[in-house]
């Protein structure tokens, strides 16, 4: 290796060990996800995430990251959840499990995943391609969800939520928070606007709001705080 790359790898060291101090500071602190000790691997990742253009800078790349983590290690992480269905997994379902919920952080916020969790994936998909289960992650011991648990519109209901939300954040003049807001958003979906509008105040959209969100005051502010804006707003509609 030369003198330039050598030069390189340093300045890249050395970016990678002061980003890794500022994460594990209370800098950028929120409601839903507190700073924790971070490595030069979670820096990379916080590195990776911005280069591949899915943070304008690093800040949103790191509350992502505290916001994953903090999903993983939260007690109720599992609610909702296949977890919820094994509570004494066996260590090669409760790998298959963590990798699934680190996939699942990909697709909230694009973080990436781990190299443990992509062979995990990989093994479990090529027992599946090579017939030794009916579905994907049997091999391993996961169950199938029961049908009288399955919410198929759960994330649609999340989408039509989140696209209120930007159509209000680019112009909110002409799209003020309300019902033909949430009917406009909810016509692509098939949603009326009062299951869109249910969406929208749900604790998991406001925390996604809070962390993808662009930095500018909330529109509850002004009632002090997010339950009393919603107590507000619901009570002026025939849905209380």
């Amino acid at each position: 290796m030369d003198d330039e790359l050598k030069a390189i790898q340093a300045d890249l060291d050395n970016v990678l060990d002061r980003l890794a101090e500022y994460m594990s500071s209370d800098k950028l602190t929120t409601d839903h996800a507190e700073p924790q000790p971070s490595d030069r691997e979670d820096a990379a990742r916080v590195a990776l995430r911005y280069a591949s253009g899915n943070g304008a800078t690093l800040e949103p790349s790191i509350h992502v990251a505290r916001y994953v983590r903090y999903g993983r290690g939260a007690e109720n992480y599992a609610e909702g959840t296949v977890l919820r269905d094994h509570p004494s997994e066996s260590e090669e379902l409760a790998e298959l499990l963590d990798a699934l919920r680190a996939l699942d952080g990909w697709l909230e916020g694009g973080w990436p995943l781990e190299d443990g969790h992509l062979e995990t994936l990989a093994l479990a998909v090529s027992a599946w391609s090579n017939k030794e289960g009916q579905y994907i992650g049997e091999t391993a011991g996961l169950q199938l969800t029961p049908k009288r648990q399955l919410d198929r519109r759960k994330l649609a209901r999340e989408s039509a939520a989140m696209d209120a939300y930007w159509l209000h954040v680019r112009d909110p003049e002409a799209n003020p928070v309300d019902e033909s807001l949430f009917e406009r958003a909810g016509k692509p979906y098939g949603m009326s606007a009062s299951v869109v509008k249910r969406a929208y105040y749900t604790e998991d959209a406001r925390a996604l709001r809070e962390i993808f969100g662009p930095d500018r005051p909330a529109p509850w502010d002004s009632h002090g705080s997010l339950e009393a804006w919603v107590a507000k707003r619901w009570s002026e509609t025939d849905e209380n």
